[in-house]
């Protein structure tokens, strides 16, 4: 536990006090009660302080001229930075990571950690918009690890679910289960509940975006169940907020509110940045509720958020339901200064989705842009856009989305 690791690390400073030396304790010690330390605080959400476990890894490990371990020190990094959604940082201290584990061409650990800051690279760009760049990356990683035999089942693990990643957010959605099921199937076999929950929640990804919310549910819920059994704080967050972005999808509106404001107090007393998707959740349950005021200031905290930490998609994602609330309140929203209308928030919203390949998301937008026109706009664009956004959901097999366009056309066609 943080109490007995950091006792130990004090009795390793102090007796080095007590023999007047600068840093007599042993190095090899530090480096490994400090790597525990900093695993130990990143699964409780304690993230400054892990950082600051790892860094002293870092240092141990430079005193023993232990490259892997410097390494291995970065890409430990790097995943903190990615649990509090800071992604631009986290692929940073992976290019670190990267630099040393070349530096050093012999051993299986410089080999595992490259493997390591590959496929972390590969998630990074997944998150930050180009699917492809992460396709690429996550294979040679992969490459990687077929060299590494047993050793390497937990790199290889995380590499297809990289890669998982990558193809759901290019709408592949069967190449996406495929390949997250098959790190899952790893996980398993290791025993490893946390990351099992980990794999859930992402098997969870691929169906809401797919458009299943009841697969998407029971998965995430699968996912949640076990963060909280484990003590997994951060995996709690992550969980607990694309659950109510599901129940959102449901039409459990109250409820995902509930959960939603629980999640942004959560992160904000962790530290964790990456909260741009949890108030566009909201915004879209407030607009349920028919909250139009609130919601637009949810959507605006969102944009503003996801600009922040550089996240096409989210930033893609507020403009969408900007373009909901402007369209829900028949009068333009104030954005960074200029006055937005529903049209030229989907507008926007699809030229980002277009620019970083993200068709399901992409479908979305012209469905909805299509249910504004048709509404209260312009019919013929709006018959334009429907057809487009529909073609564009059967091409991918979001067969759950097709029904809900048919399910709309018919409550239009009733009134």
């Amino acid at each position: 536990g943080i109490r007995h690791s950091r006792k130990a690390l004090d009795f390793l400073a102090a007796r080095g006090a007590t023999d007047g030396a600068e840093d007599p304790a042993p190095h090899a010690l530090r480096l490994e009660w400090y790597e525990g330390l900093g695993e130990v605080l990143r699964v409780q959400a304690r993230y400054s302080e892990a950082v600051e476990a790892y860094q002293s890894m870092r240092a141990a490990a430079e005193a023993l001229r232990a490259t892997p371990a410097q390494a291995r020190a970065w890409n430990e990094i790097a995943l903190v930075q990615s649990s509090q959604g800071d992604n631009r940082a986290a692929f940073e201290s992976t290019q670190r990571a990267e630099m040393l584990a070349r530096a050093e061409a012999r051993g299986t650990g410089a080999a595992v950690e490259l493997a390591r800051a590959l496929y972390l690279q590969s998630q990074a760009w997944s998150r930050l918009g180009d699917a492809r760049a992460a396709i690429t990356l996550a294979e040679r990683a992969l490459s990687l690890v077929d060299a590494l035999g047993d050793e390497g089942r937990r790199v290889r693990a995380e590499c297809l679910k990289s890669l998982g990643m990558a193809y759901h957010t290019l709408g592949q959605f069967a190449k996406a289960e495929e390949f997250k099921g098959l790190s899952l199937d790893i996980y398993r076999e290791l025993g490893d509940r946390r990351y099992v929950g980990n794999l859930l929640n992402s098997l969870g990804e691929t169906a809401r975006l797919l458009g299943d919310y009841r697969k998407a549910f029971g998965r995430y819920s699968e996912a949640l169940q076990i963060a909280r059994e484990t003590g997994n704080r951060n995996g709690e967050i992550l969980y607990l907020s694309n659950l109510g972005g599901t129940r959102v999808g449901l039409g459990e509106y109250v409820e995902a509110e509930a959960e939603l404001r629980l999640t942004i107090e959560m992160a904000r007393a962790a530290g964790y940045v990456g909260v741009s998707e949890n108030y566009r959740f909201l915004a879209q349950a407030l607009l349920g509720q028919g909250r139009v005021v609130e919601a637009g200031e949810a959507a605006l905290r969102a944009l503003e958020l996801g600009h922040e930490i550089e996240n096409q998609e989210h930033v893609a994602e507020a403009w969408r339901v900007l373009g909901l609330v402007a369209s829900r309140s028949k009068s333009a929203v104030e954005v960074e200064g200029r006055a937005r209308d529903a049209a030229a928030c989907f507008a926007e919203s699809l030229s980002i989705f277009a620019r970083i390949q993200m068709e399901a998301e992409r479908a979305r937008t012209l469905r909805d842009w299509a249910s504004h026109e048709l509404a209260c706009g312009d019919p013929e664009r709006g018959r334009r856009l429907r057809e487009e956004a529909l073609d564009s959901f059967r091409r991918l097999g979001m067969e759950p989305e097709v029904e809900r366009m048919a399910a709309e056309t018919l409550r239009r066609d009733e009134r």
